[in-house]
């Protein structure tokens, strides 16, 4: 379990590319009389990237390869700086100086030796399974995904869910006994699954008293939302909700695989001054 005073002073993470955000493979051709290369990104990896944007995290890629297809994938995700240079470390401390991050403040996920100076000086050192030895020595984590199989939305989950561990204490102020769990549904979309006791009206108003700004947040992404905030158009949002009951939620897309605590923790983080800064 990553420690959350960590994970919340992270302001910056960077990715190698190769054996991390691919499997290392470079499938290359030629397309009539010119040499092609191609590359295999993971979708997962994608919306794990968005999520540590949104969360305000800066995302950085440094790769020691130039590579269209990099260029191609961090303009399609809207990585904030992709610096393809042999020399990895002052290419990854030019991006730290021009961000305005300190070393203590940033995290690398790497796997082979160009990227041991880079975790050797962060704060979260990461690497994936199939690292080189002497990378898996220096980390502090290690992921189960392996490079272009989930490693980077693995990250990218484990540093939000560290970041919002201490925001429990919001859900237990519900007084309606409950179970809720967000489930990822087919077409990128997220269920909203709950047990509860008790009336269905006073459970949704119960909610809404207590962490109503989790779901104002969503219905920023969601079409055709009840009026906001919630808690001021409180029927409006228990009939939206009713006409959702005992079907799939279709709202919640833009978090698939987090939970309520982690929402609210990008919404704390959305407030905090370094946010507003950025």
């Amino acid at each position: 379990m990553l420690d959350a005073t960590l994970a919340r002073r992270l302001k910056l993470v960077g990715f190698d590319v190769d054996g991390v955000l691919t499997d290392g493979g470079v499938y290359i051709g030629r397309a009539g009389d010119h040499a092609v290369e191609f590359k295999r990104f993971d979708v997962q990896d994608g919306l794990g990237i968005k999520l540590l944007r949104d969360a305000g995290i800066i995302v950085v890629w440094v790769s020691a390869r130039r590579s269209d297809a990099t260029e191609l994938r961090a303009r399609e995700l809207k990585v904030d700086e992709l610096v393809q240079d042999k020399k990895k470390l002052p290419a990854f401390t030019g991006i730290l100086a021009r961000r305005g991050v300190p070393w203590e403040e940033s995290a690398f996920v790497g796997d082979d030796l160009p990227d041991l100076p880079l975790l050797e000086r962060v704060a979260l050192p990461i690497t994936v399974p199939a690292a080189v030895p002497e990378v898996r020595a220096c980390a502090r984590v290690i992921t189960t995904a392996g490079g272009g199989r989930g490693a980077v939305r693995e990250v990218a989950e484990l540093i939000l869910r560290a970041r919002g561990s201490g925001t429990t204490k919001d859900l237990d102020k519900v007084g309606t006994p409950h179970f809720a769990q967000f489930v990822p549904l087919e077409g990128n979309q997220i269920g909203f699954f709950t047990v509860y006791d008790g009336s269905f009206d006073k459970y949704i108003a119960d909610f809404t008293k207590n962490i109503g700004e989790v779901f104002d947040l969503i219905f920023k992404f969601t079409k055709n939302p009840p009026p906001s905030p919630c808690r001021k158009y409180l029927q409006e949002f228990i009939d939206f909700a009713a006409g959702a009951n005992r079907g799939p939620i279709g709202f919640y897309q833009n978090y698939p695989g987090l939970s309520v605590q982690d929402i609210h923790a990008l919404i704390a983080d959305s407030k905090s001054p370094t946010a507003a800064a950025g």
